[in-house]
């Protein structure tokens, strides 16, 4: 035997890293052996998207999807940032997901924003589970801009899809969602 600092210069033959076969579709695993290249990945599936301006006005206590129209990530291909503002998993995507969503409320006026909920709803409809359900809360008293984010682990199929929606409760008729709300996932188990 050797000692690895005694090699200063040259290659190392690839029989002596380790047992089996180099070749261009085989990995040197810690094991020490070589073996056939992974072809499942399992973070091979994620996005996140954020709204780029100020949104359209919003009516008081009203759910309404979040138009999530940028994308900073979209590994796959699996968030439509065009129209629906909505993830859908891909054939094959079976698992559980890691979901993170930021809503945020804002009224021209001080003082007149009293609530910022976000919601996830999944195939269309709203998912009231508290894992996935987060409200900021200043009862009698209000704020200008008011943050609500929060994480949600789902269980997801491939076709199931889903979207982010708010809702403000304000005082006022100039309500909106902020540049910068959005969501995004990654996968962190398969299942298929």
């Amino acid at each position: 035997t050797m000692n690895a600092s005694s090699i200063t210069a040259g290659t190392m033959a690839t029989a002596r890293l380790g047992s089996g076969t180099a070749s261009s579709s085989t990995v040197l695993y810690g094991d020490q052996t070589y073996k056939a290249e992974p072809t499942s990945v399992i973070n091979n599936i994620g996005f996140y998207a954020k709204m780029s301006a100020l949104g359209s006005n919003v009516s008081s206590d009203t759910a309404t999807k979040i138009p999530a129209n940028t994308e900073v990530f979209d590994i796959g291909g699996d968030y439509d940032n065009s129209s629906n503002y909505r993830f859908t998993v891909p054939a094959g995507g079976d698992g559980q997901y890691l979901f993170f969503a930021t809503v945020e409320g804002y009224t021209t006026s001080v003082s007149e924003c009293q609530e910022t909920w976000g919601i996830f709803y999944i195939n269309g409809a709203a998912d009231t589970d508290v894992a996935v359900y987060r409200k900021l809360e200043f009862n009698a008293d209000l704020a200008r801009s008011l943050p609500v984010c929060w994480t949600a682990a789902l269980d997801l199929s491939a076709a199931d899809y889903v979207e982010l929606y708010g809702s403000l409760t304000h005082t006022t008729t100039a309500a909106y969602f902020q540049k910068g709300s959005g969501f995004g996932c990654i996968r962190l188990t398969d299942t298929s």
